[in-house]
């Protein structure tokens, strides 16, 4: 079965790192062991926050600026992976996650606020 939202597992750690769960578009009902869409009403019986691949992207800035070397990385995302690259001539990838999109969201969410945040 296809993937369709974080798992509890990794929406606890999305919380760990700070993620608020107003940014979840889904969640898991009480004693359900599959998400379901939100909606405000629903939030109140919801049981674990769960975030679509669409909110995992949109958690993602287009582009972060490195202070310290004067350079501005850009996302990328394919069905292979999410990297964040300068765009220049040498097309040098700072940050790269190759693999289940959902884990590399999570992955570069983490990157982001231990060298961004």
């Amino acid at each position: 079965m296809a993937q369709i939202a974080t798992t509890r597992e990794q929406s606890k750690k999305l919380q760990e790192l700070g993620v608020t769960t107003d940014t979840a578009d889904m969640f898991y009902p009480l004693g359900s062991s599959f998400p379901e869409v939100c909606d405000n009403e629903d939030n109140l019986q919801a049981d674990c926050p769960a975030w679509s691949l669409g909110a995992l992207i949109r958690l993602l800035p287009d582009e972060v600026r490195n202070e310290r070397f004067s350079v501005t990385y850009y996302l990328t995302i394919d069905k292979y992976g999410i990297w964040y690259s300068n765009h220049m001539e040498n097309e040098e990838n700072e940050y790269e996650c190759y693999g289940d999109l959902f884990e590399c969201c999570i992955e570069m969410i983490e990157m982001l606020k231990l060298n961004f945040v």
